[in-house]
């Protein structure tokens, strides 16, 4: 594997500061590929990791990208830059459509298969991935660039997420500029877009998480079996505020296998090797 180079894919085309904290452009993302003898593996995941929107979290990546490797996927792995302490939300999640529209126009020079991209975001990362899987663009604009490339892919992984913002006792970091910030966060709940043409969804919570209370979790399933959305839930009793861990590495594998299967079976024997 090899690192092969940093993109700008932002709302934002010039850095600066607000504050204490530095506005970033770029959107974090990096693509790894891995060649083998038979080719590249076109497989990609993106990695959305989120404290509360607010800070970056960087340590928990590494398993996840060396398993990917691992499989010979290409993988897109990005943090959300532009932090809500800097740009007011949706910032964060214009920033996520952004990087999938970035694959997608991308895709012939990085040998990417457009039919097999996945998200796995954790905590405010799951947060983000699980709103792109229930309601896509909605009103935002597009910015950032791209604006023309599809922003399809076929599921999304929540690790630890919160998907009922009103519920949480930090929802309100997510504070737009303008406009009743109460409502916006109400709209920003994925638990209040589930449809039954939805994206499918893994949802990974615990019951003793700290941070997001695993009725989060249940709302969010509750809301999903009532329309018979595509989801799948594992449920864990002890496992705190989960990171991307060995158990959320298997079963996200698992469920990858399965979608690509559903959804592109020549292609399936690829996954997962």
């Amino acid at each position: 594997m090899r690192l092969v180079r940093a993109v700008r894919c932002s709302a934002g085309r010039a850095g600066g500061t607000h504050g204490r904290c530095r506005v970033r452009t770029r959107c974090g993302c990096w693509l790894a590929r891995r060649y083998r003898l038979s080719g590249i593996e076109t497989a990609p995941a993106g990695d959305y990791l989120g404290v509360r929107w607010a800070l970056e979290a960087r340590k928990q990546t590494g398993c996840f990208l060396n398993r990917c490797e691992r499989v010979g996927w290409v993988r897109v792995f990005r943090h959300v830059d532009r932090l809500v302490d800097c740009t007011p939300a949706p910032a964060c999640y214009q920033d996520l459509q952004c990087a999938i529209r970035y694959v997608h126009a991308h895709a012939r020079q990085y040998n990417i298969d457009t039919n097999r991209i996945f998200l796995i975001g954790q905590s405010a990362g799951g947060h983000l991935v699980s709103l792109a899987a229930t309601l896509g663009d909605g009103p935002f604009p597009r910015t950032g660039g791209w604006k023309e490339s599809s922003n399809d892919f076929v599921a999304a992984i929540s690790v630890a997420a919160n998907d009922e913002l009103t519920t949480l006792n930090w929802g309100n970091t997510w504070t737009p500029a303008t406009g009743d910030a109460v409502e916006a966060r109400k709209f920003a709940s994925p638990v209040n877009h589930v449809k039954k043409e939805m994206n499918p969804l893994l949802i990974l919570p615990s019951d003793n998480d700290q941070s997001v209370p695993i009725q989060n979790a249940i709302g969010m399933v509750e809301a999903l079996t009532k329309v018979d959305a595509p989801a799948t839930f594992h449920r864990y009793p002890t496992a705190g505020h989960m990171g991307i861990t060995a158990e959320v590495i298997a079963r996200s594998l698992e469920f990858i296998k399965q979608q690509s299967t559903e959804n592109n079976p020549k292609k399936s024997s690829a996954v997962g090797r």
